[in-house]
């Protein structure tokens, strides 16, 4: 417990100390949970136990007669159990890729964002105008956070709204379908301008929305007027929905973040930026990520799903594998006579393999099938609570299947082989 504690802690998220295994709740927790396992594990064991005969016990002679539906049961068990975990790994990972690597509109590379800077306005300004003065710059623009209004008149409908000091649809190459970008030479733009996406537009119903009044009504900023529609671009993750955006530059909201662009071909000098930041916020730590990180950090709960279940996974393809050698070896045992009167006459390899494996190979088959059946209808209904996923598909069917089957299947012909290697000559010959 205490060599695990640390990982276990890194996982949840959650200091754990040492001293908390030793807790007099906890010690009793797991005493009782241990007790509880133990009992319960050995019931059906000490059940069939009592039941032998010293006499055939000791001559080899015993053989368990009953409670094979009991075994063969949880045997398919053990199956569905595994087979959903491999098909929810699976699930989870083409899922975590298929996001990660999904088109969100935006260009990441080489931005750098800080975030949420505690000074007044002015600070932030004046900082964003001594970074576009570096030549490792290639563009800076300070913002506010995505904030949430509500649209005036006969449509009214939520819509997100940003405000930005500089040209962020540059920064982050982001397309503008309509219109044009904001002017630094017109002043009309610093007061009265926005930018919408595409989702405003569908959602206002506009046919042709530049140079449309809308009533929008946030702060200083009262019925302005569309001069460009923006790409819809995903400003949370792609396990969200874009969702109608109105981008302005009057000044309705604070400035609280920054983004920078570095220069092609430039390297991030740490020190350097860092001197810069403290010219303006010192004493407060300057302190920054890459935006590639910050989006990458969105998925973490479903990086840590599938490490869960890569765990879960393994545990229980393990206790499956152990538990079919375990049935497969010991009713084999009881059968090597059968299988050395096989011998004698020259029964095949092959034959002797169709005849030991058929039953146990059904039963997989079963556990394996209803395993992706019931697998199949969890993880679509998972899938479905993300506005962009992968499918659950025939390719990813097939290779659950495999990978379970191909456990079982050689787990079961080791046994077998073995099996079919002894001598019959050691089985008959008291006959």
């Amino acid at each position: 417990m205490v060599i695990l504690l640390p990982g276990f802690s890194a996982f949840v998220r959650k200091s754990y100390s040492v001293g908390y295994i030793f807790d007099i709740k906890f010690m009793l927790g797991a005493l009782a949970i241990l007790i509880a396992v133990a009992f319960i594990s050995g019931i059906y064991p000490a059940a069939v136990l009592s039941r032998f005969e010293i006499i055939k016990s000791l001559k080899g002679e015993q053989r368990i007669k009953s409670g094979k539906w009991i075994t063969q049961s949880l045997l398919g068990i053990q199956f569905i159990i595994a087979t959903i975990l491999v098909a929810g790994m699976i699930a989870t990972n083409d899922q975590i890729k298929y996001l990660t690597k999904f088109d969100t509109k935006v260009d990441f590379n080489d931005v750098i964002y800080m975030d949420y800077i505690q000074a007044d306005e002015s600070k932030i300004s004046r900082f964003v105008q001594d970074l576009s003065q570096m030549p490792e710059v290639a563009n800076v623009s300070a913002i506010s956070s995505y904030n949430g209004n509500r649209m005036k008149g006969d449509n009214q409908f939520d819509v997100k709204h940003l405000r930005i000091s500089h040209d962020l649809m540059g920064l982050l190459d982001i397309i503008i379908l309509k219109g044009r970008n904001f002017d630094p030479e017109m002043a009309s733009d610093e007061s009265q301008a926005i930018l919408v996406n595409e989702a405003f537009v569908r959602k206002s119903g506009l046919e042709d929305p530049i140079g449309q009044i809308v009533p929008f009504d946030y702060g200083d900023l009262k019925n302005p007027t569309i001069i460009g529609v923006v790409e819809d671009y995903y400003f949370r993750s792609a396990k969200s929905t874009v969702d109608p955006l109105v981008i302005y530059k009057a000044p309705a909201y604070p400035l609280q973040s920054v983004y920078l662009k570095l220069s092609e071909g430039t390297t991030f000098d740490q020190e350097k930026f860092e001197s810069i930041w403290a010219k303006h916020f010192d004493p407060f730590p300057f302190e920054f990520s890459f935006l590639e990180d910050v989006y990458l950090r969105a998925y973490m709960q479903e990086q840590r799903m599938m490490k869960l279940l890569a765990t879960g996974c393994m545990v229980s393809i393990f206790l499956a594998a152990m538990g079919l050698i375990g049935i497969v070896g010991l009713q084999l045992n009881q059968r090597l006579k059968e299988i050395s009167i096989r011998k004698v006459p020259g029964a095949s390899s092959g034959n002797l393999y169709t005849v030991f494996t058929k039953k146990f190979i059904l039963i997989i088959f079963f556990g394996i099938s209803a395993g992706l059946l019931i697998g199949n209808i969890f993880i679509n209904r998972w899938l479905e609570s993300y506005p962009n996923h992968v499918q659950f598909g025939i390719s990813a069917i097939s290779f659950t299947f495999f990978i379970t089957a191909s456990i079982a299947l050689t787990a079961i012909v080791m046994q077998v082989f073995k099996a079919t290697k002894t001598n019959p000559v050691k089985y008959l010959k008291d006959d």
